[in-house]
This record gives C-alpha cells, sequence and structure tokens, in this order.
C-alpha cells in the first residue's frame, strides 16, 4: 500500500468527482489529504486501479465510491467505497442515493437492422424503454400487452419518436392459458430473434387467481405464465438459423429480491388461510425464474447444437416503474405521493433500467464488450449464454440460485403442471 500525501500530486491536482450517470461535479482539490492505492500506483492516467480517497474538511469526512477521479493527467475509477457525512439528514439521503439510484453503463451496441423482438409488458416502465430503444435500432418489435388501448398508444409514441413503423401489438395475458396459445401462434410463420419475458406484477389483491390451477397472479404472471409461454416460442426461436455472430435469445428480467425467495408452496392455489405476503410473493417468483433460466440454458442454450442463448438479468437498483408504486398501495396518500417524489430523485429511469436487457438482446458477443478473461486481456470470444447480468456486465448468481438439482426439479414440477409432456 502507497500513500500519496502530497497535495502537488497526480491526484491532488484540479481533482472532480464525477458520477457515471448524474455528471455530478464537486472540485476537492483544496480538501485532499491523502490517497490511498490499494493495488499499484502507476500515474493518474492509469484506469481501473483500485483507489480509494479520504477527503476530508471541517465539517464533513466522505468515503466516494463509483465516481471517476478526473485529473490534468488523466482518469481513475475508484470501487468499492461508500459515502459518509456526519450530519444525520445528510447520510440519511446519501444511503437512499447508494441503495436506490445505483450507477448505471448505457449500452451503445449497434445491431443490425431486420430482427424481431417480442416483448411482454410493454405499456410502460423497462418494457417500453426496451421496445423504443430496439426501434429506434431499427427492429421489428411485438408489443404483448393485456391493455390493448394502452399498447396501441405506445405504438404511436415510438412511431412518431423513431420513425419505425414496423411496430405490432398482440394481446397476451399471462394469467390465461388460452390467451398464451392465440399469442403463441401468431409467430408460426414469424421469424423471432429476441424473447424478452419482461412483464412482472407485485399485487396486493391475494384473492385475485389466474387461471393456471388458481395460483395468484404473481406467480402466474411472473413465472408459470412466463414459462408456458417461453416454451411455446422456442420452436419459433430455434428457427431462426444462428451463426457465429447471433443466435436467437430468450430474455428473463428478474430482481434483485430473488435472492430473498423460497420455492416452498410456490404452485399450490391460494386460499383464504393460505400465509401470502405481496413482496415474498413476489420474491418467490422471480427466484422461480431465475433457477428457470438456468434449467432453460442447460436444456436449450447450451452445446454446439443448441442455438438459443439465454440470459437473466437484474435492472441494477430499483427502477421508477408502476412495478415500485405498487408497493405502497396499501399505503395513505401523502406517503405515496411523498414516495413518487423521492422516487424521481433517487430511482432508476426506465431508459437507465432498460440498458442490460438491451445489451443482451443486441450485442453481437454479449459479455464481450465488458469482460476480461482471468489474463487480464479483451475476451471477445465467450458466450454469454446462461448467465445473470447486471449493469451490462456477468455477476455472480447469488447462492439460492446455484443448486442446480433444484433449478431441475422445479423444471419437471412446472412442465407436470402445466401438462407438458417432454
Amino acid at each position: 500500500m502507497v500513500n500519496d500525501t502530497s497535495r502537488n500530486g497526480p491526484i491532488a491536482q484540479s481533482m472532480v468527482l464525477v458520477h457515471q450517470s448524474y455528471r455530478l461535479q464537486s472540485p476537492i482539490s483544496e480538501q485532499t489529504e491523502h490517497v490511498i492505492v490499494t493495488k499499484a500506483w502507476l500515474d493518474a492516467s492509469v484506469l481501473d486501479s483500485d483507489v480509494m480517497l479520504s477527503v476530508m474538511d471541517d465539517q464533513a469526512r466522505y468515503t466516494y465510491s463509483t465516481y471517476y477521479v478526473e485529473s490534468r493527467s488523466g482518469h481513475e475509477k475508484v470501487h468499492d467505497c461508500h459515502l459518509r457525512r456526519r450530519s444525520a439528514a445528510g447520510g440519511v439521503l446519501i444511503l437512499m442515493f447508494r441503495l436506490f439510484r445505483r450507477r448505471t453503463i448505457i449500452c451503445n451496441c449497434i445491431s443490425s437492422s431486420g430482427k424481431h423482438a417480442v416483448i411482454t409488458g410493454a405499456t410502460s416502465g423497462i418494457g417500453r424503454a426496451t421496445a423504443m430503444a430496439l426501434a429506434q435500432r431499427n427492429w421489428k418489435i411485438t408489443l404483448g400487452c393485456r391493455d390493448i388501448t394502452a399498447a396501441d398508444q405506445v405504438k404511436r409514441e415510438i412511431t412518431a419518436a423513431t420513425g419505425n413503423r414496423d411496430i405490432r401489438v398482440e394481446h397476451l395475458d399471462l394469467t390465461e392459458r388460452p390467451s398464451i396459445d392465440r399469442f403463441a401462434k401468431v409467430f408460426e410463420d414469424v421469424p423471432v430473434h429476441a424473447l424478452v419475458n419482461n412483464a412482472g406484477v407485485m399485487t396486493y389483491s391475494p384473492g385475485r387467481v389466474s387461471s393456471f390451477g388458481g395460483v395468484t397472479v404473481d406467480v402466474a404472471t411472473n413465472y408459470l405464465g412466463t414459462a408456458y409461454l417461453t416454451h411455446l416460442m422456442i420452436p419459433h426461436l430455434r428457427r431462426v438459423h444462428g451463426d457465429s455472430v447471433y443466435y436467437p435469445r430468450i430474455i428473463l428480467v428478474s430482481s434483485s429480491l430473488a435472492s430473498r425467495g423460497h420455492l416452498d408452496a410456490l404452485l399450490e392455489p391460494w386460499s383464504p388461510t393460505s400465509q401470502w405476503n405481496a413482496m415474498q410473493a413476489y420474491s418467490n417468483s422471480k427466484l422461480a425464474s431465475c433457477l428457470f433460466a438456468r434449467e432453460l440454458h442447460r436444456r436449450f442454450g447450451s452445446g454446439p447444437n443448441k442455438k438459443v442463448d439465454v440470459y437473466c438479468l437484474f435492472t441494477g437498483g430499483m427502477v421508477n416503474t408502476r412495478l415500485s408504486r405498487h408497493m405502497l398501495t396499501n399505503y395513505p396518500a401523502p406517503i405515496q405521493w411523498l414516495w413518487s417524489i423521492l422516487a424521481k430523485l433517487l430511482l432508476k429511469t426506465p431508459f437507465e433500467g432498460c440498458q442490460s436487457l438491451i445489451h443482451c438482446a443486441v450485442s453481437q458477443n454479449v459479455p464481450g464488450a465488458h469482460c476480461k478473461d482471468s489474463d487480464g486481456n479483451k475476451n471477445f470470444g465467450i458466450s454469454g449464454s446462461g448467465l445473470l447480468f447486471s449493469n451490462c456486465v456477468p455477476v455472480p448468481w447469488p447462492d439460492n440460485m446455484n443448486d442446480m438439482q433444484e433449478a431441475q426439479s422445479l423444471w419437471r414440477e412446472t412442465m407436470s403442471f402445466l401438462n407438458i409432456v417432454e
């Protein structure tokens, strides 16, 4: 470890902290006390060093994280720290910022036009933002939505914003098996390059059940209906002949709340005596979707003859969508109003939240653009299928998603529940 206490050193010269997403600048050159370098100190133009800055003044002490430090000599990336302030109010705000407003990497991957994406839950939030971003890349888009009126409005907005007229709307209710059957038949003669399983709900009405054996709409929408739709769409995806550049893709949008989930009584029908909690039900269904993605990859996305790539992703922080607003459904109106204001300040926008999804959909080699191999060299040859992504990069699967026997058991139970003979 090397300490650089010089106020005239390269880091101390005209320092500016720049937040990756929001470019919030705070000159600190006069406040710098010392710089601790935890790997190797070369010069201020070297990237990717693990550096911690402890910056102190008379009123506050800060430790900065996930920011770029810019000096006259170059740039340093600062990792794995947090922000602290002695003020209690400031500490609360900073904590909320760190919890909700995670850093965002913007996907600038280009894509050849003419590809076709099927997106569920695209009338608002991440689904709508994804449709807009793909339309800007001249993709054909099918919006699968329950609310046809809202979907038609989104279609008009996308066309007006992008000039892309290859946008179609199809009715899809993931809680109703006949609706899913009708939706999948639309694509019997239509090539599909990407199936984006984005639709998700968190309901505070436990009595609302689906046509899938009486399970709640949470489980039906977030898992069972999605699994059934994916099963029906795989033949359509496999008709798109993959090559070394682009394979057809299945993308499942999950949530970091899945790490709090469990599979106990997941597929049991709801009853008035059921011990039911909206947040737990959501977490359980998202855990199921992650395990489903892992087994889906093993069956269809791995090996030279299984040319369907499978990706699962977290948004890398809470996103200001209808789903986040539903969390406060049972709270008084003033609290809901306050949350609506704070959400705009603290949460990611849908555009920021959809970046991993866009990356997994369009990148010619999904992890290659951002990954390095064990020797530190850029690796453009690895396949990202079967990986979990957050902020456009692969991340480790949480512990409760690493049991492949549990994933296989859930798959068999799901296929049996849906009366699917493999």
